[in-house]
């Protein structure tokens, strides 16, 4: 809701700007880049997705490893707790136990930190955006570049993401 506000709030800004840009006799010459489909076409983004999952694909192939075994071990406490011993239950119920602590504060571990090297890539990413970003505003003389989700319209002529996505290729 907020964001939406900002939107409309901005657009209602440059769309001032513009009227006393026109009225000086100069015009303001307006980009728009659409910030979701640079994500989707990025080669960068491509492989930052490939390099992560490779990072940590071992840890969520060891969580998945355990998670298997303690489904084995709680299978295993269900269909012969009749049968067994009441030493030996406590046993199955105590690594069961522990078992399950374990792999949830691996998991938990996991989840924080492919959040935090997702968030330093993206960073990253943005980053080099940014730059490609400023590249083709001062090259092709944009005044004002603006992503596409903060203004209500915009003709095709004013989106320069193609122009974005060659710039950082």
């Amino acid at each position: 809701m907020m964001k939406r506000l900002y939107a409309v709030l901005l657009s209602v800004m440059l769309l001032g700007m513009m009227g006393v840009a026109s009225a000086a006799g100069n015009s303001l010459k307006i980009g728009v880049i659409d910030l979701r489909e640079i994500m989707q076409k990025s080669p960068q983004v491509k492989t930052m997705v490939s390099k992560l999952k490779s990072q940590f694909k071992p840890r969520q192939d060891k969580i998945v490893a355990l998670q298997k075994k303690l489904d084995e071990d709680l299978n295993k406490l269900k269909r012969d707790s009749a049968v067994m011993k009441k030493a030996e239950k406590a046993k199955v119920r105590d690594r069961v136990m522990t078992a399950r602590r374990d792999l949830q504060q691996m998991e938990q571990n996991y989840q924080q930190d492919l959040r935090m090297a997702q968030g330093q890539a993206m960073d990253k990413f943005y980053k080099k955006v940014s730059a490609a970003v400023k590249t083709v505003a001062k090259r092709d003389g944009y005044d004002l570049v603006m992503q596409k989700g903060a203004v209500p319209y915009a003709s095709d002529r004013a989106l320069i993401t193609e122009k974005v996505l060659k710039e950082l290729s």
